[in-house]
């Protein structure tokens, strides 16, 4: 991992280079308050899965931090799922170079064998370098389904870093994708979608929305002539950046309000996904003619669907 390292920090570099230049345009919203004694406007951010378009949260990231370290905004909690757990990590930790390390390590590994299980090694790198006693004050959220109880889960409150690493690899477990099997540890699968903190509001702390499903479904496996890492991490920031700038909403950045047009959306995705969750249990766990037919089918043909999913979308 080492290896690209300084390749990678220059790619966040050259995001930082740009940052001073976009940041004089947002005086009128996120100033920078000449009293240093004073706190910045706090937010929360929530971060959505997508697989290979996770590069564009790692970008928006990469410009919040940097509004953040010219106290322009405080980050007061973050929360994620799947890809979106992974980018919260390391934005919580101060290591969003690694974002950009590990992008290409896992592109060319599911190039190859069409599966992330690479994740999993990457998970235990990030573990050795998380700070001690980190897991205390994290701050992070982490979202994913238990199948054994059929709920939604999310934890806030870790008791180790390993602890928080278990976590985030029960949010990255895309069945039959992540590797052979549908469930991790026989129960537990991707969250699929964040929580929102709409159970736990803080006043003056508006909750800004990083929105991976309103991007183009077809990127989140695709990697056959895909946008460069530079390219879809600057979109991320630039999207982020119009967001600050205007206050308007867009696709990707867009703050959360349950009673809104997002909130609707974000509600029917709940739902739409707990019916595919239960169907996928049903052809897991049933052994009737359909569901073993589906089961034997999804196995056999997996690659063959991955591998033309990769290359003619």
């Amino acid at each position: 991992m080492s290896n690209n390292k300084s390749k990678q920090t220059s790619t966040l570099e050259q995001l930082y280079q740009l940052f001073p230049g976009l940041v004089e345009n947002i005086e009128h919203t996120y100033p920078k308050h000449p009293n240093p004694n004073l706190p910045p406007p706090k937010i929360s951010i929530v971060l959505d899965g997508g697989g290979f378009s996770g590069t564009h949260i790692a970008g928006a990231l990469a410009y919040i931090q940097f509004l953040q370290n010219q106290k322009r905004l405080h980050v007061q909690r973050i929360a994620g799922v799947s890809v979106g757990a992974i980018c919260a990590l390391l934005f919580a930790i101060n290591r969003l170079d690694l974002a950009f390390d590990l992008y290409p390590q896992t592109r060319t590994h599911f190039e190859k064998y069409n599966d992330l299980s690479i994740v999993s090694k990457q998970l235990q790198h990030i573990q050795k370098i998380i700070p001690k006693d980190f897991h205390k004050k994290s701050k992070l959220s982490i979202s994913f389904f238990d199948t054994k109880k059929m709920k939604h889960k999310t934890i806030n409150h870790f008791t180790s870093n390993q602890h928080i690493i278990e976590i985030i690899r029960r949010s990255i477990h895309i069945p039959w994708v992540y590797d052979k099997t549908i469930l991790y540890r026989d129960r537990f699968i991707d969250g699929l979608y964040p929580t929102t903190f709409i159970t736990h509001p803080i006043n003056k702390c508006p909750t800004i929305f990083l929105n991976l499903f309103n991007m183009p479904w077809n990127n989140m496996l695709h990697v056959s002539n895909r946008p460069s890492t530079n390219d879809t991490a600057l979109e991320g920031a630039l999207l982020v950046h119009r967001f600050i700038r205007t206050g308007k909403d867009n696709h990707f950045c867009h703050q959360f309000k349950p009673f809104s047009y997002h909130g609707a959306i974000f509600l029917i995705r709940i739902t739409i996904t707990h019916i595919i969750i239960k169907l996928l249990l049903w052809i897991y766990k049933e052994n009737g003619p359909w569901a073993k037919y589906a089961k034997k089918n999804i196995i056999k043909h997996k690659n063959t669907i991955l591998r033309h999913f990769k290359t003619i979308i």
